[in-house]
């Protein structure tokens, strides 16, 4: 059985939303993908609840300046630009960010969507995300998964992240963060 959505495009519907985010995903992705760490090719259910909560909570990001760590489909990121952030960041690996620009034109949000790369452990990806100094106020992460990455690379990325801004109202949601390192996952 299969854990993530596997029709090939979603049309996310809310409440809260003047209209739907409607997106792409590949989810019949092959393992050159997947053993390229293309989790992000697939829609994972997680991603839709945490995008569900926000739009019950919609002051979380209202007016704030959102960065999503580990984008994938950029369904989480999209949703909060239209609960009107000021601005949204999505971020992931470089392999993941045509299919999030893809999204983010499909959904025609109004407001400020940027994406921009950022693998952990790559420095140059880490300083180009704190260039600038307005920060963010809610950093989002669902489903991040890391293979073959050491907590403590990860640890520098969040720890980079806190020091450019240690007096930022910032909010850390993680739906779920699964480290896979030598076969194993472990939950955190």
């Amino acid at each position: 059985m299969a854990h993530f959505i596997t029709a090939p495009t979603i049309r996310f519907e809310h409440a809260a939303l003047s209209a739907p985010i409607e997106l792409e995903h590949l989810p019949d992705a092959g393992p050159e993908v997947m053993d390229a760490d293309g989790t992000f090719a697939r829609l994972w259910p997680t991603a839709l609840v945490l995008s569900n909560w926000l739009c019950e909570h919609p002051e979380v990001v209202a007016g704030k300046r959102v960065v999503e760590l580990g984008s994938g489909t950029g369904v989480v990121g999209l949703v909060c630009a239209a609960l009107g952030a000021a601005s949204v960041t999505l971020t992931d690996m470089p392999d993941a960010l045509e299919l999030i620009r893809r999204n983010a034109a499909l959904s025609r949000q109004k407001g400020a969507v940027t994406v921009a790369p950022c693998t952990w452990g790559d420095a140059d990806h880490l300083a180009d995300l704190l260039r600038g100094g307005g920060g963010f106020d809610v950093v989002l992460c669902c489903l991040l998964v890391f293979k073959n990455l050491s907590p403590s690379r990860v640890g520098s990325g969040h720890s980079a992240l806190w020091r450019r801004w240690p007096r930022a109202f910032c909010r850390l949601f993680v739906s779920t963060l699964i480290w896979h390192m030598r076969g194993a996952c472990r939950l955190r």
